[in-house]
């Protein structure tokens, strides 16, 4: 699973904007599908999809070239299926 430091203010996550559900943060809620994924083969063909997404929207993760780095991967598996 994805370790960061998910940071909620008024129930919103500060990076994507996501929404506090059930008293769950962004990075908790994320760990849901990832579960499912786990247990259903074909879900977990799409993990690149899932993983990349999430971290795109949380870019304290990276530094800027990491970051860079990320979003040329996401774009370069997007245009070439």
């Amino acid at each position: 699973m994805v370790d960061n430091n998910t940071v909620m203010k008024s129930g919103r996550c500060i990076e994507c904007g996501t929404r506090e559900t059930d008293g769950y943060s962004c990075n908790e809620l994320f760990g849901f599908p990832l579960v499912l994924e786990h247990n259903d083969p074909k879900l977990y063909e799409l993990h690149f999809w899932l993983v990349s997404c999430y971290m795109i929207q949380h870019p304290s993760n990276y530094t800027e070239e990491g970051y860079k780095h990320l979003v040329n991967l996401f774009i370069d598996a997007y245009d070439n299926n």
